[in-house]
């Protein structure tokens, strides 16, 4: 899926599960809002708490998702990440890291708004808030859970 094919680096965006079902005009826009990015195994693309500005496609590699430290998913080629702080206050809600080196496509907030209107914001839009919506579930359970773990008795062999 590589963006530098001869037959046109918007192409590789149709491959691109956000992105299916876009004509090729909408995908040569996607392309003109985005910038290409190679980032070497093990660096942090994004890190929990901090402020988020961006959203990613990866194109090539694989990345580790961490919550409160704890691995929680790893996605791939053709998977987004960033989405949450861009629809949700600004704050990212995981650090992500590159395991292999990875190859993605970067939005700024302003070009993330321009995938929103229009003919493309009708096709992308819904896609995005339904990953959106579902990670904000994984991450209650994620959460939950924690919280259950952190209120569980401690083990018989720690009474005194």
């Amino acid at each position: 899926m590589g963006r530098n094919e001869q037959a046109g680096p918007w192409r590789a965006l149709g491959e691109v599960p956000l992105f299916a079902g876009c004509t090729t005009p909408e995908l040569k826009a996607v392309d003109r809002l985005c910038c290409g990015l190679s980032v070497r195994a093990g660096r942090v693309v994004a890190r929990e708490g901090a402020a988020g500005d961006e959203l990613f496609v990866i194109l090539d590699g694989q990345v580790g998702v961490s919550i409160m430290g704890s691995p929680v998913a790893t996605l791939g080629e053709g998977e987004v990440f960033g989405e949450m702080a861009l629809l949700g206050d600004g704050m990212r809600l995981s650090t992500v890291t590159t395991r292999t080196d990875t190859d993605v496509l970067v939005f700024s907030r302003r070009e993330f708004a321009s995938l929103l209107h229009g003919s493309l914001g009708r096709r992308v839009g819904p896609r995005l808030r339904e990953l959106a919506a579902t990670r904000r579930a994984e991450l209650e359970t994620f959460l939950a859970r924690q919280v259950s773990m952190a209120h569980a008795s401690p083990p018989a062999t720690w009474a005194r």
